[in-house]
């Protein structure tokens, strides 16, 4: 330290000055030993002496020597980090240097480090756009991750606040695409990881569908357990006191164009987790002058060296989202940027494993670019909102009972605040005219595409007025998914062949059927898509808070009983009802009060002249109730109209089961068990997920009882907990009871209720 405080460098240079040149190229010399020790001591410091000795032009002529000798191999290595850490070393090099290592460029290491070490300085940076060396640098960036490319991505950090320099590297399309790729590349890597496993112990929610067969440890962990709701997400929904309206973006915010024309209206800031109003500085930071691979990894193991560079491509991500993040600052380059590519990754990078920080750049990115005067007419082309559903329709996030992963949830609110970014645009002036526009548009597609766009992002009450009534909109995209329907039919009616009287052989032909109905539907599946996503954004709060009114309370434990009524109970045999499957063998024999008086349709049979009375009918086939149903549920529903209350005669722990009991319950008029199993807390709500509505369709259609409430929760679950597999299925499902049309009705008058339970003022948020 004392002999670096007396101006030491400036000796050492002066002494490798004064050596013999070819014997510093050629060997290990006192030299080379000093500067390597007073590098490692204090690098800043020994390179601010050496930059003002005679040694500097000597280490200057060092740079340009190609030899791959361990000597000039050390020398190059002394020279960077001298060059990296002292901005007077940098300095004494000027601009004939880079002059220099431009007209001499060879694609070696030592010079493409020398040209992207000297991003640092502002002059330095703007003589390289002069000499084509930033050119060079990103010429020279691969499209792979490895130790050049690192360094490169890591040294355009400096550009941060440099905005010719940005503006530069936008124009540079060979560039930018090889960020996207590089960036693409992460994500195909890193996307297919699954969430983290939640960390309570308890994997699903107390009111889960099995939860009979947990019923003692719910017992155990009812006062304990945090009860995940359906609609947790609605109180962030729900406006606070004085910030009903949006808000005037007044000041500068870091995501905010920096030559903005008129303040525009944005969301209030205190739902948001990826806030606007936060600085950017506090997620960017210059690159540490240590790096991973400085020269090369190859003296490693394979192990290592797949360790290494995984970590050398996390943080050339990071890097390189960093550009990506600062040339959105910029409205110069928005005209490059709007562009599918860009959003496709951005919203990709927002689906991988990288910190929340780098997700909220990436959020940002995509509003300043929605914000740009110029975006309208690119946004609704690269139809955006669609691409926003992979973010909202997060696989952990769409089982309805299990808990679900933060940093999904996380990507949900970010995917609903770009979503309010879009409504914003097109709710201004000139959104709505161009909307207009689209509305007239005499091509089928651009005016389907008006319709699914309008319906999700118009949200003034006025223009939504209009879209509703002048428009009709609701009832065009209605037809649309009733003329998807019905392609998907007739390509499952091409199996079916009148002439062949053979029910066996028909029989075998219903998966084919089936089969064909879900690829024609998948075929369809981008519309079908557009559709169900702007029909999911009439969802309001208020509506799901009506569903969902009760899905927080825990379920009720009802009394069991360990007698079986029918097993105990002595029937006079004038009173037996016996019921019997179809090869004639007894299931149940039940007392026929009971069935009369839990049963309107049996009260109405043996309390009135019908034949089955006049003719004392004992013995019932059944068999033919109109969809398949088992032996043993049959039984079971003669139990519960029996009233028995034995756990293991009325146990419901199958969707199966839970169908079958509605359906019979509401063909033979048990209203008292219809209420009991709909009720706002009762076993047939918690059955309805995503994975379980195909096997609901038949009894949506068939079952008037399940018309009203029932039939809420269904298509709630329908457009919010399903995914595009399992709505195909339950679509396909629906065509072998009806038409389609039936579905489409009952929809429609759902869809109805929704609308009018928008909020009268204006709101631009989203309820997806």
């Amino acid at each position: 330290m004392a002999f670096l405080n007396s101006n030491g460098g400036y000796y050492i240079g002066a002494l490798l000055s004064q050596w013999n040149f070819e014997e510093i190229k050629t060997k290990e010399t006192k030299v080379l030993t000093l500067f390597e020790n007073f590098s490692n001591f204090d690098k800043r410091s020994f390179g601010r002496q050496i930059a003002k000795s005679p040694g500097e032009k000597t280490l200057e002529e060092l740079l340009f020597i190609s030899d791959e000798t361990t000597v000039i191999h050390k020398w190059h290595k002394l020279i960077i980090d001298l060059l990296m850490n002292a901005y007077e070393f940098r300095d004494a090099f000027k601009r004939e240097t880079l002059d220099r290592v431009v007209q001499e460029y060879d694609s070696s290491d030592t010079k493409l480090k020398l040209l992207t070490v000297f991003n640092q300085d502002a002059w330095s940076r703007n003589y390289l756009r002069f000499c084509g060396g930033l050119k060079l640098i990103m010429e020279e960036c691969s499209d792979s991750f490895d130790t050049k490319t690192f360094f490169i991505a890591k040294n355009l950090s400096f550009f941060m606040h440099d905005s010719e320099g940005l503006i530069h590297i936008c124009r540079n399309d060979a560039f930018l695409d090889k960020i996207l790729f590089l960036l693409q590349k992460y994500c195909n890597e890193t996307k297919d990881k699954d969430c983290p496993p939640p960390e309570s112990k308890i994997t699903l929610r107390p009111d889960s569908p099995n939860f009979l067969q947990h019923l003692e440890e719910k017992r155990q962990n009812m006062n304990i357990t945090n009860f995940y709701v359906d609609f947790a997400d609605l109180e962030a929904s729900i406006p606070a006191q004085g910030s009903s309206s949006p808000r005037i973006r007044s000041a500068w915010s870091p995501s905010a164009s920096r030559t903005s024309a008129s303040p525009s209206p944005s969301p209030s800031p205190s739902s948001s987790t990826f806030s606007d109003d936060e600085s950017d500085t506090a997620w960017i930071t210059h690159p540490k002058k240590e790096d991973i691979g400085w020269y090369s990894d190859s003296e490693m193991d394979d192990e290592q060296k797949e360790m290494c560079r995984e970590k050398r491509r996390d943080k050339i991500v990071l890097y390189l989202l960093d550009v990506v993040d600062w040339l959105t600052h910029y409205p110069e380059n928005h005209l490059q940027l709007l562009r599918k590519p860009v959003f496709e990754t951005l919203i990709a990078l927002s689906s991988t494993e990288l910190p929340i920080t780098a997700i909220s750049k990436a959020c940002r990115s995509i509003k300043r670019l929605i914000r740009s005067e110029e975006s309208l007419p690119y946004l609704f082309g690269l139809k955006l909102h669609l691409h926003i559903i992979s973010l909202i329709r997060r696989p952990c996030l769409m089982h309805r009972y299990a808990d679900r992963c933060s940093r999904c949830e996380d990507r949900r609110k970010f995917g609903r605040e770009v979503l309010e970014e879009l409504s914003l645009q097109a709710n201004s002036g000139a959104g709505w005219n161009f909307m207009q526009e689209l509305l007239k548009s005499d091509n089928p597609d651009t005016l389907f595409f008006a319709f699914s766009t309008a319906l999700t992002l118009i949200r003034n009450v006025q223009y939504r007025s209009r879209l509703f009534y002048f428009y009709d909109i609701l009832t065009k995209l209605h037809d649309a998914l009733k003329s998807i329907l019905k392609i998907a039919a007739n390509e499952g009616n091409k199996f079916i062949n009148p002439d062949d009287g053979n029910e066996e052989s028909n029989s075998n032909l219903v998966e084919d059927i089936h089969t064909s109905r879900v690829a024609s539907l998948k075929e369809n599946e981008p519309k079908l898509e557009a559709i169900l996503f702007s029909f999911a954004s009439l969802l309001s709060h208020k509506m799901q808070s009506a569903i969902l009114e009760t899905q927080t309370e825990p379920f009720p434990l009802d009394s069991t009983d360990e007698i079986c009524r029918l097993e105990n109970s002595e029937i006079p045999p004038e009173k037996q009802i016996r019921f019997k499957n179809v090869n004639g063998e007894i299931l149940v024999t039940a007392d026929r009060d009971s069935l009369c008086a839990y049963s309107e349709y049996y009260r109405g049979m043996f309390e009135n002249d019908f034949a089955e009375k006049l003719q004392g009918q004992q013995d019932f086939i059944f068999g033919n109730e109109g969809m398949y149903i088992k032996d043993e549920q049959f039984v079971k529903f003669i139990h519960l109209l029996s009233g028995c209350k034995k756990s293991e005669c009325v146990a419901v722990d199958e969707t199966s089961t839970c169908v079958s009991l509605i359906y019979l319950a509401d063909k033979y008029l048990a209203t008292d068990l219809l209420e009991t199993m709909f009720l706002p807390t009762g076993i047939a709500g918690r059955f309805i997920t995503g994975s379980t509505l195909s096997s609901f369709v038949p009894i949506i259609l068939t079952c008037l009882s399940t018309h009203g409430k029932f039939s809420d929760l269904f298509f709630f679950v329908f457009l919010r907990y399903a995914s595009m597999n399992e709505i195909c299925e339950s679509l396909a499902e629906s065509l072998s009871f009806s038409s389609g049309d039936t579905f489409c009705d009952l929809f429609k008058e759902f869809l109805q209720r929704c609308i009018s339970s928008l909020p009268i003022h204006q709101s631009y948020r989203l309820w997806i």
